[in-house]
């Protein structure tokens, strides 16, 4: 019995250290946990953060759960999907849109 004990512990500590790890690695990639709907800027607030961030053609923006979903042209030409801070209208990610 206790064998099964000890296996269990062993099993719930790995899967809560591969929770926290994944965790880690979304915020390192920009995704952060969502702020109450009342912080958020608004989509015209989204989309002026935006431009003034040197993007252009901006013609999608869409609220997603943890931020804003952005599409646009990116400075170098080239369409880009973003992920931007729903607070403070922080580009956290830009990803080809291929």
């Amino acid at each position: 019995m206790k064998t099964s004990h000890t296996a269990l512990a062993i099993a719930l500590t790995a899967a809560t250290l591969v929770g926290v790890s994944i965790a880690g690695s979304m915020k390192e990639a920009g995704f952060k946990s969502a702020a109450p709907a009342d912080q958020w800027l608004t989509i015209p607030a989204i989309h002026e953060k935006v431009a003034t961030a040197g993007y252009t053609n901006i013609t999608e923006i869409e609220r997603e759960d943890n931020g804003y979903d952005v599409e646009a042209t990116g400075p170098n030409g080239k369409r880009v999907d973003l992920r931007v801070d729903p607070v403070t209208g922080e580009v956290l990610d830009v990803r080809s849109d291929d």
